[in-house]
């Protein structure tokens, strides 16, 4: 997942070696930073 967001211009970050493989961390930004997240991480959880 990390690499499909990348490739929409997203950056997050695993967080796997805290013991939580199937999580990211997300930095919140502007309104409109979040909601290109949020479009991308759609886009992405839709095509998996």
């Amino acid at each position: 997942m990390n690499l499909e967001l990348l490739k929409q211009g997203v950056i997050v970050r695993p967080v796997g070696n805290y013991g939580l493989p199937q999580w990211l961390r997300v930095t919140i930004g502007l309104p409109e930073e979040n909601e290109a997240f949020i479009a991308a991480l759609e886009k992405t959880l839709a095509t998996a």
